[in-house]
């Protein structure tokens, strides 16, 4: 049977890494998300940054490369 071109991506689809990036990416959106605009923010000194997808996904990227060497690094070392 044929996969349809429009087919919703499933999650499994998706690699380990992606998976956890995703994951990330939702939980720093819960935690940066601001009751005075309906965005996600970072608050400094009152002042609101508001946070792109693109902002996420690199944070996202990082935390994860940093997970990765840590979890390297005790585990070979």
């Amino acid at each position: 049977m044929r996969k349809k071109k429009n087919a919703v991506p499933k999650v499994e689809d998706f690699s380990a890494i992606l998976q956890q990036e995703g994951l990330i990416i939702h939980e720093l959106r819960e935690q940066y998300k601001c009751n005075q605009h309906d965005a996600s923010c970072f608050v400094d000194d009152g002042r609101h940054i508001k946070l792109t997808a693109m902002h996420f996904q690199c944070w996202a990227k990082e935390i994860v490369i940093f997970l990765l060497i840590f979890f390297y690094h005790y585990i070979y070392t």
